[in-house]
């Protein structure tokens, strides 16, 4: 990872956008995580889940950082079937559409798909009501 000192790299100061003087090679998403203490038990795994669209049809691999170190290197593809996964931590029932065939974290269930989006969508509009 560059440091905002690298001359190739210059962080704008505005949150969520960093300006490259250098092509990456690829587009890039950066998470920030961070410990939690609720209490004086051990830390515990606190479910998030985030959306990023990435308007980029030059690059055809997304890079992803957290806290500042790439941990993941993803192909893109442009899938037109979907899956539907539930959450496995709290808050559960939560359901998430991603385009099949994408990595998805193992805090995540398959629970429908591979289909078109808007079955995807109707199944989660379904169940949501049910949750």
């Amino acid at each position: 990872m560059a440091s905002s000192q690298d001359p190739k790299h210059q962080s704008t100061g505005l949150p969520l956008t960093t300006l490259y003087l250098v092509d990456p090679g690829a587009a890039q998403v950066f998470i920030s995580e961070k410990r939690v203490r609720t209490g004086p038990c051990a830390d515990h795994v606190l479910s998030w889940q985030g959306s990023v669209e990435i308007l980029d049809e030059a690059h055809k691999k997304v890079e992803i950082f957290i806290n500042e170190e790439k941990k993941l290197t993803v192909a893109v593809q442009e899938s037109k079937e979907f899956d539907v996964y539930r959450v496995l931590v709290q808050p559960l029932n939560q359901l998430l559409i991603i385009p099949d065939g994408q990595i998805v974290p193992a805090i995540y269930q398959k629970v429908f798909g591979p289909a078109s989006y808007k079955a995807c969508d109707d199944y989660v509009k379904q169940h949501a009501k049910a949750a």
